[in-house]
């Protein structure tokens, strides 16, 4: 979190208010600061332009708990459990009975979402390589034969092992198997990957080094760099476009939306050299623009978002 004395003079009151507040405070729960729309929204920006941090139980927190890995604080992880068992469900009772069943449900929610996920590319990679060689005659929806779009496909990816571990007979089974091997690439290959290729019956590569294959990757692969620029309208016919040294009023949308155009290019282009992109850069452009109808043919603007992201080999 940013000091005290380097608060940004161009917040807004709310959101400079709750960032003092943050300050004094060191670490609150979200809970506490967001008590109402307008401070939940000024938390959001906050995040978005980097002032603030959003912390939260993650499943790498879950494998501390579990015993499954042990390169972080194990005490602070099972400290979370306790707190994420305690939050109460749609129905009003308590999500788990304790941190270690917690730790479980979000293991096995990882488990069974990845094991979706991989199961749908590889459906659609065979659905593509049909298209391609004239298989499909008809098209159907992209989406039909996707597991995650039928509940009984997803059921036999997530519950039919567990079907199979405790004996339990249905009426029709569904088995869905990978039929190529799972490579499992990242610090976490070890630890979550043994799982979700049960999941799938699939065989399971875990290469040496696979911890670090992705920064290698990253390191040797391209150079992108990511600018968004916002541009807002604090009152009628004034546009603030919101730069890295400090916001811009201009009184034309259209003046503020090609600023921040430029600004986000430029930037975007600065942050790859400086990342070590040399030759050329390429740097596509987009935009968000939020607005809402007042009138038959009149919107008014609320908010602009303009990305640049430049990429380099």
């Amino acid at each position: 979190m940013v000091k005290a004395e380097a608060v940004p003079k161009w917040l807004t009151r709310s959101e400079t208010k709750l960032l003092y507040q943050l300050l004094e405070m060191g670490v609150a729960a979200l809970a506490d600061m967001a008590t109402t729309q307008v401070a939940l929204g000024a938390v959001d920006r906050l995040i978005t332009r980097g002032l603030v941090m959003l912390s939260c139980f993650t499943p790498t927190d879950a494998a501390h708990v579990l015993g499954q890995f042990d390169e972080f604080d194990t005490y602070s992880a099972e400290l979370g459990a306790q707190l994420l068992a305690r939050q109460k469900s749609g129905s009003g009772s308590q999500l788990a009975a304790d941190g270690l069943e917690a730790a479980r449900m979000v293991i096995d929610a990882l488990t069974n979402h990845s094991a979706v996920a991989l199961m749908d590319a590889a459906l659609a990679d065979d659905r593509t390589a049909n298209a391609i060689t004239g298989q499909m005659k008809n098209k159907p929806n992209q989406n039909e034969y996707l597991v995650s779009s039928s509940d009984v496909l997803r059921g036999a990816v997530t519950k039919g092992r567990d079907r199979a571990d405790d004996g339990t007979k249905t009426a029709v089974e569904i088995a869905l198997k990978l039929s190529l091997p799972l490579v499992a690439l990242g610090a976490s290959a070890a630890t979550y990957y043994p799982a979700i290729s049960q999941r799938l019956s699939a065989e399971l590569i875990v290469p040496d080094h696979a911890e670090v294959a992705g920064a290698v990757g990253a390191a040797a692969g391209d150079v992108r760099q990511r600018v968004e620029v916002l541009v807002t309208q604090p009152s009628i016919g004034l546009f603030r476009v919101h730069l890295a040294a400090g916001p811009h009023d201009v009184k034309s949308r259209e003046k503020a939306l090609a600023l921040a155009r430029a600004a986000a290019e430029t930037s975007a282009e600065a942050r790859a050299k400086a990342a070590g992109a040399v030759g050329e850069l390429s740097v596509c452009l987009s935009e968000t623009i939020d607005q809402v109808p007042v009138g038959s043919e009149k919107c008014l603007f609320l908010q602009a978002t303009i990305t640049a992201e430049a990429n380099a080999s």
